[in-house]
């Protein structure tokens, strides 16, 4: 009886070498190279489930560029107590001006208008308008000797015609300009804020050299609920 128990336990240690010498001298597949291993030398890839934490691709989507508008965003809201420019860029055309921050306020210190009016150009980028989207725009300005400007939101190429706009008289007393206006036409990823103040029949002439002060700037997502959306939005 032992002597049959020996066999059996003699052949079980056998069974098991052969299946290990089995695993171990397991021939490489044509497609692996350099001891790299395939897609079939690790089996079958595993089954993941479906888990609700994950980002559907609309959400992603959105995250990448879809621009969802919310009342109360405002898209430029900025002073300038930092003494940072804050973006604002200056463009000119026959005109001589420059731009720096004194007291808290962004002066636009004009020495020549020049014949046109964008040809003294203060501009601001990186927003996006949408079609149907109610907008409210503000700023602070006064100047030290009467003068015009006009203020646009607008195309940023083409024809730069404006989607808004409006003149303003600016005097030495510090004043509120404030207008709300609705999107009329396609919607834009890319339009300009730009403020001219070159020359205008309204200044009756040159007013000569002088200076701008500006403060406040806010462009306020008043209602949103038929606005179309955007995709693509640039960085």
């Amino acid at each position: 009886m032992r002597k049959i128990k020996k066999i059996v336990a003699l052949c079980m240690v056998v069974t098991m070498m052969f299946s290990i010498y089995g695993c171990k001298g397991k021939k490489t597949d044509n497609n692996s190279k350099n001891g790299e291993k395939t897609t079939e030398d690790y089996g079958p890839a595993p089954v993941i489930e479906d888990n609700e934490d994950w980002e559907t691709t609309e959400e992603a989507n959105t995250e990448d560029g879809e621009y969802a508008s919310a009342d109360d965003t405002d898209l430029l809201g900025m002073n300038f107590d930092s003494g940072d420019v804050a973006g604002f860029t200056t463009y000119v055309n026959g005109g001589d001006y420059q731009i720096y921050i004194k007291d808290g306020e962004l002066i636009a210190d004009i020495v020549k208008t020049g014949d046109l009016e964008h040809s003294c150009q203060l501009y601001y980028d990186g927003f996006p308008m949408e079609k149907g989207c109610v907008y409210e725009l503000s700023f602070d300005v006064h100047s030290d000797v009467a003068c015009c400007l006009e203020w646009r939101v607008q195309l940023n190429g083409g024809d730069y015609h404006a989607y808004a706009s409006e003149k303003v008289a600016v005097t030495t007393e510090i004043q509120t300009v404030d207008c709300e206006f609705t999107m009329e036409e396609d919607s834009d990823p890319a339009p300009r804020f730009a403020i001219n103040m070159g020359a205008f029949d309204e200044n009756n002439g040159d007013p000569g050299a002088h200076k701008i002060f500006f403060d406040n700037f806010s462009l306020v997502i008043k209602d949103s609920s038929k606005a179309e959306k955007i995709e693509g939005v640039p960085t």
